[in-house]
């Protein structure tokens, strides 16, 4: 995937990339890191064990503990629990559903809730996800032919990464698969749409589609469409102009506030404390979340036994060791447009 979005930007598809293998290692003295898998709602990602000479740090990155996630690597419990046995300094850890009590559901869950909403509707229906969550895309597959309906992928980015999950094995040929040219020559309950633009993007083929743009895939009255996916925060406005669009259409729109449609990629309350009881830290750093996140991440933290909690802002340096974390610094953040631009053209 990188190396193809480097080539489209004709600049930078020169720049060398370093392959990791899986559970590969790396040496950046004084540091020594270690790729342990994690399962997210994209595949191959990994947590970082950082070897220091004052301890080691864990930076699970974005993750979930998901023992059914369809497609790709569980998270490696067996590693990380050794890893918890050697002792661990602190870590550095996703707050993202931090505020949500038990578990984050399973990938493989969410099949028969799909299969049950496909058999209702009588007209088209398209389904929008992220292009980058490929166990998805297959499980939206499962449900298409366990109901009779053709899959028709719609969207440059989302041919794309169908197009690198075969390359990489991860994805066949599915059955039934049409091209989005032959979505009009269908019965409309023979269709199932699998579309980019959850998030109400201007160019992505559900926002085409909504304003009857695109050259090959239509809706009408009588015809469903489901938001597989959450609302990220910031783009609430672009995505009810959207659901507005699909409505004047006379479209149902289903979204994960009234169905079971979507589960996240991120770890809930249960799955962190889970976390910490394998890995034992002395010091916890909630990351990727807004305040309130970090806040309920922190209260989690001292409930599982963590002695110490520096929650961050953007821009923070912190001190893990020696002597107690805490934050010493802060550093200048966001874009810096002018040092971007100059190194492009340079």
């Amino acid at each position: 995937v990188l190396r193809r979005k480097l080539h489209d930007t004709r600049r930078l598809h020169q720049v060398p990339l370093v392959e990791i293998p899986a559970s590969g290692r790396v040496s950046l003295p004084p540091f020594d890191v270690r790729f342990v898998p994690v399962t997210h709602s994209t595949l191959e990602c990994n947590a970082l064990v950082i070897e220091t000479p004052l301890g080691t740090v864990v930076h699970t990155g974005d993750f979930k503990i998901d023992d059914d996630p369809r497609l790709g690597a569980l998270t490696d419990a067996s590693t990380l629990k050794l890893v918890g046995e050697r002792g661990v300094l602190a870590v550095v850890s996703d707050s993202t559903n931090a505020t949500k009590p038990g578990r984050t559901p399973s990938e493989g869950a969410l099949r028969p809730a799909l299969i049950d909403l496909l058999t209702r509707p009588k007209g088209r229906v398209a389904v929008a996800s992220f292009a980058s969550n490929v166990a998805r895309i297959t499980t939206l597959v499962e449900a298409a032919t366990a109901v009779d309906r053709h899959p028709i992928f719609v969207g440059r980015s989302m041919l794309r990464m169908i197009d690198v999950a075969r390359a990489t094995g991860y994805a066949g040929e599915f059955p039934g698969e049409l091209d989005a040219r032959d979505a009009g020559y269908l019965p409309p309950d023979k269709v199932l749409l699998i579309c980019t633009g959850t998030q109400g993007e201007h160019d992505a083929a559900l926002s085409r589609i909504s304003r009857d743009e695109h050259r090959d895939v239509f809706l009408e009255r009588g015809d469903t469409v489901v938001f597989s996916s959450k609302i990220i925060p910031g783009n609430e406005a672009p995505i009810a102009a959207l659901h507005g669009r699909l409505r004047r259409l006379a479209v149902e729109v289903v979204s994960e506030k009234g169905a079971f449609v979507h589960v996240s990629g991120h770890p809930a309350q249960e799955d962190l404390a889970l976390l910490y009881s394998w890995l034992r830290p002395q010091t916890l750093v909630p990351v990727h979340g807004e305040a309130r996140h970090l806040a309920a991440h922190e209260e989690l933290g001292a409930r599982c036994g963590v002695e110490q909690t520096v929650v961050p802002f953007d821009g923070a340096v912190v001190r893990l060791a020696p002597g107690a974390p805490a934050i010493v610094g802060k550093i200048r953040v966001g874009r810096l447009r002018r040092v971007r631009e100059r190194w492009i053209r340079d």
